[in-house]
Formats: structure tokens, C-alpha cells, sequence
């Protein structure tokens, strides 16, 4: 109920979980008052629209930093491999300069 303000801040906590609002908004609609309905629709569609977005926000971020992370991985993989590449080479020029001075 909304008679003091801890009881109507349990209640919206409590709707905004999205678990059991819709008991609480017909017993508020039984006061016969056209605001409760309006409250509550427009507190589930934005909590919801917020905790969606939340959610996006978290799995955008995740998603980035594992690219990154991932592209980092890469590069440092790349770098390895031209490093034995360049160290194979030279060390075949080594070797064939060898075998031709002898």
C-alpha cells in the first residue's frame, strides 16, 4: 500500500523485479482510482526498458572487451610467428652460407 513512503518504496521495489506487480496493481485498481493503472504500467514498461538495456549494456561491454582482448591475442601470436619465421630464415641463410663456403 502507499500510506507511508517505506511502504510505497518496498512495493515499488518489489514490482520492479517484475515478480508479483500484478497482484498489487489490481488491489490498487480496486480503489477505483485511473492513476494506479497508469503507475504501474508506466513503472513495469520503464524498469523493464532500463533492466533490458542494462543487460545490452553489460553484454555490449563483454563482448568489446573480449574482442579486444581477443585481438591483443592476435597480435601477440602474429608477432611470435614472424619472430620464428624471420629466426627460421636466418637461420637457413646461415646454414646454406655454411655449406657453401665448404
Amino acid at each position: 500500500n502507499f500510506d507511508n513512503f517505506w511502504n510505497s518504496l518496498l512495493l515499488t521495489f518489489s514490482s520492479s523485479t517484475l515478480e508479483g506487480w500484478t497482484e498489487a496493481m489490481y488491489i490498487a485498481m480496486d480503489t477505483n482510482n485511473p492513476a494506479a493503472l497508469l503507475y504501474f504500467v508506466l513503472l513495469i514498461v520503464l524498469v523493464g526498458f532500463l533492466i533490458i538495456n542494462l543487460a545490452l549494456a553489460v553484454i555490449a561491454e563483454t563482448f568489446q572487451r573480449l574482442n579486444v582482448d581477443n585481438a591483443d591475442y592476435q597480435m601477440l601470436h602474429l608477432h611470435n610467428d614472424e619472430r620464428e619465421i624471420d629466426s627460421y630464415t636466418l637461420k637457413d641463410r646461415v646454414e646454406i652460407f655454411l655449406r657453401e663456403a665448404h
